[in-house]
Parts: C-alpha cells; sequence; structure tokens
C-alpha cells in the first residue's frame, strides 16, 4: 500500500499508539501489539516498526486468534 507523503507521519503516529509503542522513538526498531474484536471474532494484531533512510516502515500481521488454540496432539508433539 502506498500512501501519499504528507499522511506518512500522522498514520504512522497512530499505528504505534495502537500497537502501545513509544511515537517519539524513530530511530530504533519496536514490537507492539493489540487485539480486537470484529463480527464475535478475536484477532491477534503485531506490529512492527522499523527505521529506514526514507522515514519508518510499519509491518502488521493480522491472526485469528481460534486457529493458535490447538492441543499438543495435533502440533505433533
Amino acid at each position: 500500500m502506498k500512501v501519499e507523503y504528507e499522511l506518512h507521519a500522522p498514520l504512522v503516529a497512530r499505528i504505534k499508539v495502537i500497537g502501545n509503542m513509544d511515537i517519539a522513538e524513530k530511530r530504533i526498531p519496536q514490537d507492539g501489539r493489540t487485539t480486537f474484536e470484529i463480527y464475535d471474532r478475536e484477532y491477534d494484531m503485531r506490529i512492527s516498526s522499523l527505521p529506514t533512510v526514507f522515514g519508518e516502515k510499519i509491518v502488521i500481521r493480522i491472526a485469528d486468534k481460534r486457529e493458535f488454540l490447538k492441543d499438543k496432539k495435533n502440533l505433533g508433539f
């Protein structure tokens, strides 16, 4: 997804607030997480912030929490 240059900084700041990360720190990598619910299904959102030459890069991984609930037999242990 490409975002206009004027929207990059506010969008990065908002995503970092959602992930409980430090919005003032832009020079070190950070990781955050949050959960949200849509249509009675709970999702886990992992957020990574990486400094680059052109600014910060944000990566968001979204996972359904129900898919991670496996017992040892299903994991192959």
